[in-house]
């Protein structure tokens, strides 16, 4: 898995709004969903 922990612009945008940043998902979180996604 790969995907920045960050806000990134994307798609056209070329200004960082850092008001669009989020939380990011535990790294056991996102193994537990794709175990689930496997079985």
């Amino acid at each position: 898995i790969h995907w920045p922990y960050r806000y990134v612009p994307m798609f056209g945008e070329t200004n960082y709004d850092p008001s669009r940043q989020y939380a990011p998902i535990p790294t056991g979180e996102q193994l537990e969903a794709l175990g689930k996604g496997i079985e």
